[in-house]
């Protein structure tokens, strides 16, 4: 019995040793679903503190049911002081990108638009498919990753944004893209913020 412990406890720390190390380097779990910072903060300390607790109530206290318990407590320590930190305004800001000349950046046209309309895209639970207006003769199609991460995300329905206008179409699920919709958080993890322009432009404004 004692070696069947011992095993999944060791089987247990190897998973949760990958887990953190996949969610470090991709940004979302193995399953492709995004998690914001504080639930992120919430589970790895729970993760922590199982491995912890399990491995405590083998070894020292002799009893894996006391060590489930211990490891729940040390989890919600873990991750509530976690949360705790970030909501008091700890900066944690990623490194900065390799540098790119002017020339470069002035390639790149970011015009404001007018999001017409809000559909799921079929067959995925993550990806937004948007009609976007940015003063050209006919609307734009541009597919996005707002419902993986907003639950209000049909809210932007009518709302101008910043759009990527000279991005190549690409096809996404069988839809042809054109174009990006410009967002704040993503990539930190953070519920998408869209740059909305102080008061109301023409579409197709451009911005530098």
């Amino acid at each position: 019995m004692s070696i069947v412990i011992h095993s999944l406890s060791i089987i247990l720390i190897i998973l949760v040793g990958a887990w953190l190390i996949y969610y470090a380097k991709y940004k979302h779990d193995p399953m492709g679903n995004r998690i914001d910072v504080e639930k992120t903060h919430m589970l790895v300390g729970c993760l922590i503190g199982a491995v912890i607790g399990i491995l405590c109530g083998m070894y020292l206290i002799g009893s894996v049911t006391l060590g489930i318990g211990l490891d729940m407590l040390i989890g919600m320590i873990i991750g509530g002081y976690s949360t705790k930190n970030k909501e008091e305004g700890e900066n944690v800001a990623a490194e900065v990108k390799k540098e790119v000349s002017f020339d470069v950046f002035g390639q790149l046209d970011f015009r404001v638009g007018t999001i017409l309309k809000v559909e799921d895209v079929e067959k995925s639970t993550k990806l937004t498919k948007l009609t976007v207006d940015l003063g050209e003769e006919e609307p734009r199609t541009i597919v996005c990753s707002l419902r993986e991460v907003r639950e209000d995300y049909k809210t932007v329905e009518g709302k101008q944004a910043l759009f990527l206008v000279n991005l190549a179409p690409r096809k996404i699920m069988g839809i042809e893209s054109h174009g990006m919709l410009v967002t704040l958080g993503y990539d930190d993890g953070i519920a998408d913020t869209l740059l909305f322009p102080e008061h109301p432009l023409p579409n197709g404004t451009r911005a530098s």
